[in-house]
């Protein structure tokens, strides 16, 4: 039996048989923690005979930096509109820049073409992923053609508060309008404030009952070039830490994403950097960068 897991910057083949696999990994087999068996980005061979059974792990291919590619997706001539309370809208999406085959999805249906239809009004997020793996978004808008149609207004909520906030502007249909924030009950104040980050959905309906939904998510708004890249190389990315001479290396944007779950567990326990404690503001800072999706802004 086998498995494939990303340790570091490479894909692993992890092969055992079922006596061996229950007393080299105790625990469960898909969850077993590889890094005992790394150094300094070497990968090696490990043979473990056990009864006569052998467990062994392999390096096969480094994963592809996606932090350079040039992968892109956008629409592709005109978008369809829908009539109200029909599914009848569509649009076209291609990509270029990236390797391999393309495959576009949404809402985690992948499929090769890039044509998409009946569709009611609505955003969509479209998803490319490429022979590497690496991934491109675009957001599209089907416009209700007879009905109710928004835009959307966002502040951004600033690290550890709630101060984000979301704005809706509805055109045509027939007024009055309500506004619904989530499952909450609908208003008709098309204001919604005191927001934490976070994904939310927006409902608007017309006085004809016409309706037309938008997903939106608020971010703290910490920046990568402005905020982590300092914090990162000046404490973590050092010459006698992970800038080089530790595994993983740090000083570049695409293993600090990589390891962005694991520099946000250990820079808030306090174990990292060994140098001493961040303050607890750049600890923060760390945290909601990585909450927001560890993103290259």
């Amino acid at each position: 039996m086998s498995t494939k897991i990303k340790v570091m910057n490479y894909l692993v083949k992890v092969s055992y048989k079922p006596r061996c696999g229950r007393y080299l990994f105790p625990a469960s087999f898909p969850n077993l923690n590889l890094s005992m068996f790394f150094s300094r980005n070497l990968i090696y061979l490990l043979i473990v005979s056990c009864f006569g059974y052998a467990c062994q792990y392999e390096q096969l291919s480094p994963v592809s930096d996606c932090s350079s590619s040039n992968l892109s997706i956008s629409v592709v001539g005109d978008i369809q509109g829908a009539n109200c309370g029909v599914s009848n809208g569509g649009f076209q999406v291609e990509a270029t820049g990236g390797d391999g085959v393309y495959e576009f999805a949404i809402d985690d249906s992948f499929q090769t073409s890039g044509q998409f239809s009946n569709l009611s009004a609505g955003t969509y997020e479209v998803m490319v992923s490429d022979g590497n793996n690496c991934t491109s978004t675009v957001l599209v808008s089907i416009q209700n053609v007879d009905g109710i149609n928004i835009s959307l207004d966002v502040d951004d909520t600033g690290c550890g508060s709630t101060n984000g906030s979301i704005i809706v502007n509805a055109t045509g249909g027939e007024t009055p309008y309500t506004f619904k924030l989530n499952d909450a009950s609908a208003v008709s104040n098309n204001t919604f404030n005191n927001l934490a980050a976070g994904e939310y959905t927006i409902t608007a309906t017309d006085n004809v009952g016409c309706v037309i939904t938008q997903t939106v998510t608020l971010t703290t708004g910490v920046s990568y070039n402005a905020t982590i890249d300092n914090i990162i190389s000046s404490n973590c990315a050092t010459s006698n830490c992970h800038g080089g001479n530790v595994s993983p290396n740090l000083s570049s944007l695409s293993n600090i994403q990589q390891n962005a779950g694991r520099i946000k567990a250990q820079t808030g326990s306090g174990s990292m950097p060994p140098s001493g404690k961040l303050s607890q503001t750049q600890i923060d800072a760390i945290a909601c960068w990585v909450d927001d999706g560890a993103q290259n802004n």
